[in-house]
């Protein structure tokens, strides 16, 4: 269960912690808070890239960083994007993941997996941060059909229709694709929505420039 703090939220699984940030919560206020955390980043533009995490990530564009260091926290910025972290205990291996509707139509998540040359699939565990929820997340004709077009199986209960416009659930179809690869991994979603929970950022209310934090961090070796 999530822990609530005024940074953020957070969740501890062994030696791995799982954060999800609030509205106002920066890069300097996760070093003071986590000193013994290394934080690093990524150039997010909205593609399917994922790269292995080393300290200069920040001038790299890509979407996703994975590592296998510990102490090393794989930050990840959104605003109604899905942050998708991703623990791999058998591997010692996280993964951070920025799921834009363009990312999830490219299938980050299903690359960044198997970019991480992860083995053990099935064990992993997947934590998807706040973001905008499917009643919220209104698309035309275009983008239903591009993102239906991404989901890996049934496309049953993914979008519905409200006059002219259509609601996708994205969570549901960044599920499909993990599932397709892993049947067996365990999947958890807060259910925070970005839209309507003044918590937090997000571009569709206000277009606003800021963004909300998320990380995962290998504390300690596993034993």
């Amino acid at each position: 269960m999530y822990q609530e703090t005024p940074l953020g939220f957070e969740l501890h699984i062994s030696n791995t912690l799982i954060f999800f940030g609030k509205k106002g919560c920066n890069l300097a206020d996760l070093r003071k808070n986590y000193p013994d955390t290394e934080f690093r980043t990524v150039h997010q533009t909205h593609s399917d890239v994922t790269i292995l995490s080393q300290t200069t990530s920040e001038n790299i564009q890509a979407d996703a960083h994975y590592t296998q260091e510990f102490n090393v926290g794989l930050v990840i910025k959104t605003a109604d994007c899905i942050p998708i972290l991703i623990q791999s205990p058998k591997k010692n291996l996280i993964l951070a993941v920025h799921a834009g509707w363009r990312g999830v139509e490219n299938k980050i998540t299903l690359k960044a997996l198997k970019q991480s040359s992860l083995t053990d699939l099935d064990s992993i565990s997947v934590y998807m941060g706040p973001h905008i929820l499917q009643k919220n997340f209104e698309v035309g004709t275009d983008v239903k059909d591009r993102l239906l077009n991404s989901v890996c199986g049934e496309t049953r209960d993914v979008a519905y229709a409200q006059g002219e416009k259509f609601y996708v659930d994205l969570q549901k179809i960044v599920q499909s694709q993990v599932q397709s690869v892993a049947k067996s991994a365990q999947i958890h979603f807060t259910n925070l929505n970005t839209y309507q929970n003044i918590q937090f950022n997000s571009h569709r209310t206000d277009q606003t420039p800021l963004r909300n934090l998320s990380f995962i961090v290998q504390k300690v070796a596993a034993v």
